[in-house]
């Protein structure tokens, strides 16, 4: 207790363990009749600003001012951190005039800082880290949930975890909650769930149940680890792997069996040398002989998907034989498709077979034609491209460096995914029985590997497909191209705001991803009507929209013209997985319309970004 000048009128037994403790064992600072006033405005060091408000509060007391005054304050002893809480309370009828109570608060304070460190870090992850009621209700969500699902903490708080569900998966979530009843961890698994978008994504989710000190479950906690694109890796990598495995049963059986035909053939010759002509025995082997040379032509396609066949490689034009074969393919398609060519000049010699090449253009042409029954349009382009590192990382299938590369373009009926999967297996076919040996394509992707190069497929459901070749330029191998690490060529940069539309979720998380780090701020959109919603949410300016062509709902090129009415003059950025001639030819685009063709790497997108963003 204190009395109107604030000198020490009584202290009790705590205070003076207390001030014995904070190395004050005398009565001179501490005890009765020291001045508390003055020991306060005494402080110094890192206590000097909690001495000055302690003096202040006291006064303010003293003199009727203030009803109360709370402070807390570090005190630290010679061995331990320490926190207090000073209340200094008036007092009426005795000679004190005020109490000073100080109650140690370090316990709660380490709490509070444990529980604030704790959500700094929750708060910061990248994994989507939620924690829900034993009825599955939401209670916390972390930016990172934020990131892999689409919904704001405003939309999911409150709301049954069992949104994030897909039907397929509903059993799983039963489960969960059973099991975080009783009090039961569930460990890492790899699951599917929803995105506010209606996407399903793959992630690996671990749940804990949250218990209080009696044991007692009150919920849990679930971290959700985004695994797109390890699965996407993964996917690629077992792809591999069975082409391989397949390629390698495919020589071996093609080895074995040229074997036997050459028996075969053989001795069917020599015996229909030995008769005359008329001889009906001579008819019979003249079939055989035919039988064996159409086995023949088959071992010769299983040789090439394995890649065990003999190439006669030149350095040569890709587009002189583009223009060689031309003739020919017009022939195999017919009047109903039209055949057009863009050959690119920029295009640099390659090291190949070129009777296997024109049998690589033969062979789609084919599989094109008979993708359009009706008629339509091929389309043979040559083009130079460059892979770099960081498109590498998501496409095991290829290695950095500089290309020429054929591309060929159908408008034909297009292919589902998992018919896209199997597309390169040998004997997998879609035709009817008796019109393909589901060897043609098998062919095509084994000359491309066996000649150094690389195959990518891009497909539509009734909008087409496009094969992509590319050959390592003559003289450079791909391996030993030094292409700049990522991240060593400086991006172009802007403030501008972006309206992203992009209907596949890889494409538009790396997008974004790279559009922010430019330091744009983007809006983003899975489709064009979710674009719509979200420009017309948008008070400020958009000054670019960045769109895919093909997507559900409505196309890029119509997104355009709706967005042109209510925003006239917005800029856009076509992409897409076609090149750009093929997406003029699909009556998609106009020729001086922007456009990004897939596969890009984030340099190539931020700086198109902002030469359109520049262009007057």
């Amino acid at each position: 207790m204190v009395d109107e000048d604030g000198r020490i009128v009584l202290v009790n037994k705590a205070w003076t363990e207390f001030a014995a403790s904070n190395g004050n064992p005398g009565v001179a600072l501490t005890g009765v009749g020291a001045n508390y006033l003055d020991v306060a405005r005494r402080a110094t060091g890192p206590f000097a600003e909690e001495g000055e408000a302690a003096y202040l509060g006291i006064r303010s007391v003293l003199d009727g001012s203030l009803p109360q005054f709370t402070l807390e304050y570090p005190c630290p002893s010679p061995t331990q951190p320490r926190w207090f809480l000073l209340t200094v309370s008036p007092l009426a009828g005795t000679p004190a005039k005020a109490l000073l109570s100080h109650v140690d608060i370090t316990e709660q304070k380490t709490a509070q800082d444990d529980q604030a460190r704790l959500a700094a870090i929750i708060e910061c992850s990248d994994d989507a880290i939620v924690s829900i009621t034993l009825d599955g209700i939401i209670v916390t969500w972390n930016h990172g949930a934020e990131r892999l699902y689409g919904y704001s903490t405003e939309e999911m708080l409150g709301q049954s975890v069992s949104v994030l569900f897909t039907p397929e998966h509903y059993d799983e979530y039963q489960h969960i909650m059973r099991t975080v009843k009783k009090g039961q961890q569930i460990p890492a698994h790899d699951t599917k769930r929803l995105r506010k978008d209606g996407k399903s994504i793959d992630v690996s989710v671990s749940i804990s149940p949250v218990l209080i000190r009696k044991g007692e479950v009150i919920g849990a906690s679930k971290i959700a680890h985004d695994i797109t694109r390890v699965k996407l890796l993964e996917e690629q990598f077992r792809q591999a792997q069975k082409m391989e495995a397949v390629g390698t049963l495919a020589g071996g059986v093609a080895h074995d069996f040229n074997n036997l035909l050459t028996i075969i053939n053989a001795y069917s010759e020599l015996l229909m040398e030995e008769l005359p002509d008329g001889d009906p025995m001579r008819e019979l082997l003249i079939e055989i002989h035919k039988a064996g040379e159409r086995a023949g032509n088959l071992t010769r396609q299983l040789l090439a998907f394995s890649r065990k066949q003999i190439l006669l490689p030149r350095v040569l034009d890709l587009g002189a034989i583009v223009t060689d074969t031309t003739t020919m393919l017009r022939r195999v398609i017919g009047e109903d498709i039209v055949l057009s060519t863009v050959l690119d000049p920029a295009a640099r010699p390659v090291k190949v077979d070129p009777g296997q090449i024109q049998q690589i253009l033969m062979n789609l042409a084919v599989n094109a034609r008979d993708a359009m029954p009706q008629g339509g349009r091929l389309t043979i382009e040559t083009r130079h491209v460059t892979i770099d590192e960081e498109y590498h990382q998501t496409h095991l299938e290829t290695k950095p460096g500089h290309y020429s590369m054929i591309v060929v373009t159908d408008t034909g009926t297009g292919m589902d995914d998992a018919t896209k999967a199997r597309i390169f297996e040998p004997f997998f076919t879609t035709k009817g029985e008796g019109k393909g040996t589901g060897l043609g394509m098998a062919v095509v992707h084994g000359v491309v590997r066996q000649s150094g190069g690389m195959i990518e497929v891009y497909s539509e459901v009734d909008k087409g497909t496009a094969f992509k070749l590319y050959f390592p330029v003559a003289g450079v191998l791909a391996s030993s191209v030094a292409p700049a690490a990522p991240g060593s060529q400086k991006m172009a940069r802007g403030t501008e705001t972006i309206l992203l539309v992009e209907d596949d979720d890889a494409v538009r998380a790396l997008s974004r991803h790279v559009l922010h780090s430019c330091g744009y701020t983007v809006l983003e959109a899975s489709n064009g009507k979710e674009a719509i919603t979200v420009a017309e949410g948008h008070a400020e300016a958009i000054h670019l929209m960045v769109t895919d062509v093909v997507m559900p709902f409505l196309g890029g090129r119509q997104l355009a013209e709706r967005l042109e009415g209510t925003r006239p003059g917005l800029k856009a950025l076509f992409l897409s997985g076609y090149t750009d001639d093929a997406v003029v030819r699909h009556g998609i685009l106009q020729a001086e319309v922007a456009f990004l063709q897939k596969p890009f790497s984030p340099t190539a997108l931020a700086q198109k970004v902002r030469d359109v963003l520049d262009r007057k």
